[in-house]
């Protein structure tokens, strides 16, 4: 009996460190700011309740994610500034470069 209870603690322990590892890892894909990330890890050193609350309160983007969609907004508006550059003021439509 001795025996089971020393692997359930250990199990509970491994399981423990597992989630603050998570915590860390996930908040540092993110979050941008170094405190902050060290601020959920430091909130997972409570067990269990700590990862559950970061899970809740975590933004919902992955920085690079961020990054992605700000690029791709920049190059549609760059591609629609360049449209509207080379179109006929008075009619709208796509006019010949002239160089």
């Amino acid at each position: 009996m001795n025996l089971a209870i020393n692997l359930l603690i250990l199990f509970l322990v491994i399981i423990w460190l597992a989630m603050i590892y998570w915590t860390r890892a996930d908040a540092k894909r993110r979050i941008a700011d170094p405190v902050l990330v060290v601020c959920a890890t430091a909130a997972a050193l409570f067990p269990f309740i700590g990862t559950i609350v970061y899970m809740i309160v975590r933004p919902p983007e992955y920085l690079d994610d961020i990054r992605e969609r700000e690029l791709e907004m920049a190059a549609s508006e760059a591609r629609i500034a360049q449209l509207s550059y080379f179109a006929c003021q008075h009619c709208g439509r796509r006019s010949r470069r002239t160089s």
